[in-house]
C-alpha cells in the first residue's frame, strides 16, 4: 500500500471514554507529510520512514530512514503513482532505481478514517497536562473486504493518523499484517520534489521486486 505541526509522544495514554459523545467520521487532510514507524514481521524489525501523501493527485512517496543498528541492510525509497499506475523503487545507498506495476497488496486508499469503520472511544495520548485528543475507529473482521481486523487513531480536530493496525484474520500470513504509528505531522509538502519520476529505472516484475534483497 503513502503525511499545523503535531509531535505526537506516545509515552502514556490516559484513556478517557466520552458516552455523550460520538464523533462521525473525520475526513484527512488531502496532503501531508510526517514520520512513520512500522513494524516488518517478515524482518522483526521497526522500519522508521518518512512518509508524504498527496490524494489530490493520488500519489504516496515513503523514504527509509538509514539506520546502523542493523549492520548490511538495504534501505529504499518508494514512489506510488496511482493515476498512472506506476511504482518506483530506489536504493538508497547505490541509487539503483526499479520501476514496475504497483504491487497487488498496496491498493490505492486515503488515508484516513475507512468509511465503513465504528467509533469505539475517544481518549487523551499523552500526558495529563500535554495531550492529543484522539477518537479511535475499528472495523470487525466480518466487515473488512480483505478479512482483516482494523483499528485506527485518528487526531480529533485534524483528523491525522495516529496509529493504524490491521491484523489477518486467518493467521495463515501474517506477515501481511502491519503495525504503523505517524507522528511530526505537517500539513501541506515542504518539498514536492519528492514526486520528481526517477530516470533510468529497470523495469522489474512484481515478483521480481518484491525480490529486491534486504540485506
Amino acid at each position: 500500500m503513502i503525511r499545523t505541526t503535531i509531535a505526537v509522544a506516545i509515552a502514556a495514554t490516559v484513556s478517557t471514554a466520552y458516552a455523550q459523545v460520538h464523533p462521525r467520521l473525520c475526513t484527512s487532510p488531502e496532503v501531508f507529510e510526517g514520520s512513520a514507524h512500522a513494524y516488518d514481521i517478515s524482518l522483526g524489525e521497526t522500519i522508521e520512514s518518512f512518509v508524504a501523501f498527496d490524494s489530490l493527485n493520488r500519489r504516496f512517496y515513503k523514504r527509509e530512514l538509514v539506520s546502523t543498528k542493523v549492520p548490511g541492510r538495504k534501505f529504499y525509497s518508494e514512489l506510488y503513482f496511482y493515476n498512472l499506475k506506476e511504482y518506483y523503487k530506489t536504493d538508497s545507498s547505490t541509487g539503483a532505481c526499479y520501476k514496475g506495476k504497483i504491487p497487488a497488496d498496496a491498493a490505492w486508499r486515503p488515508f484516513g478514517v475507512p468509511e465503513n469503520a465504528t467509533f469505539v472511544s475517544q481518549v487523551n495520548i499523552g500526558a495529563p497536562d500535554a495531550f492529543v485528543i484522539a477518537n479511535e475507529y475499528t472495523i470487525p473482521v466480518a466487515a473488512h473486504p480483505n478479512n482483516f481486523y482494523y483499528r485506527g487513531t485518528f487526531t480529533a480536530k485534524e483528523c491525522l493518523p495516529i496509529q493504524e493496525t490491521l491484523i489477518k484474520a486467518d493467521g495463515l500470513d501474517i506477515s501481511k499484517s502491519e503495525f504503523v504509528s505517524f507522528y511530526n505531522m505537517v500539513l501541506g509538502i515542504a518539498n514536492p520534489n519528492v514526486f520528481n519520476v526517477p530516470v533510468n529505472c529497470k523495469d522489474l516484475s512484481e515478483e521480481e521486486m518484491a525480490a529486491l534483497p534486504r540485506k
